[in-house]
């Protein structure tokens, strides 16, 4: 099976965005959600951070902020961006945005995508309803 996935050529501005409907999603489950990138050549002239970002359906939002200019090159890397527990409050879209706004140019990024992933445990994840 061949996916076709984008490249980033030369860009001085990242703006990625998508969503996914959680409605297939295991009910209780806990679920893990990763950015899944590679490099195929230096993408950073400085160490200016990605910022992925997800919005759960219940509204809850969660950030990470991971430097790229170490990443090893062609290799896949999954990024863990949250976990939250498939709860009637969470069926609906997931939103999720990997933004760079740094004054310089970018290239050699690649993404495939966005993971969801179940996780074992289901006790201390975002959106869990016996959470404070």
């Amino acid at each position: 099976m061949e996916v076709e996935v984008p490249v980033l050529r030369n860009v001085f501005r990242l703006e990625v965005n998508g969503k996914f409907g959680t409605i297939a999603l295991a009910q209780m489950a806990k679920y893990e959600i990763a950015s899944v990138v590679t490099m195929i050549d230096s993408y950073y002239h400085g160490d200016v951070p990605v910022t992925f970002t997800v919005t759960l359906p219940n509204g809850k939002k969660e950030e990470r902020v991971k430097s790229l200019r170490r990443m090893p090159q062609q290799r896949w890397e999954h990024i863990p961006i949250c976990e939250f527990v498939m709860l009637p409050e969470n069926v609906g879209e997931v939103t999720f945005a990997l933004n760079e706004r740094g004054g310089k140019w970018k290239s050699g990024l690649i993404i495939e995508g966005v993971s969801f992933r179940p996780v074992r445990d289901t006790s201390q994840a975002s959106g869990y309803s016996g959470d404070s």
